[in-house]
């Protein structure tokens, strides 16, 4: 299993586990269904449809809720603007993400 000790995680199977926590950084039963369920389905896609909006996230973790929310708005065809905002104490490396 890869591990980054400045981090101090290790990724198990598609998710990654806090070493230091002893958690993982989503559900393992599956971390897009998690993101999808408890963060993109709350962001008010029709109101971004009018005006942009602001999203602020506190721990970015590996960026499962920005990339999933990326792809929804994807899905949907939406080309407005929206500002996010993520605030991560332990970042995780680029290459990783």
């Amino acid at each position: 299993m890869p591990q980054n000790e400045k981090n101090n995680y290790k990724l198990i199977g598609n998710n990654l586990f806090s070493l230091d926590y002893k958690e993982f950084y989503k559900s393992e039963v599956g971390p897009r269904e998690e993101s999808r369920h408890v963060f993109v389905r709350h962001v008010d896609t029709k109101k971004l449809n009018k005006h942009s909006i602001n999203i602020l996230e506190i721990g970015f973790g590996p960026g499962t809720n920005f990339f999933e929310l990326l792809e929804a708005l994807e899905e949907k065809k939406n080309k407005e603007e929206f500002n996010y905002f993520a605030f991560e104490k332990n970042p995780i490396d680029e290459k990783t993400i």
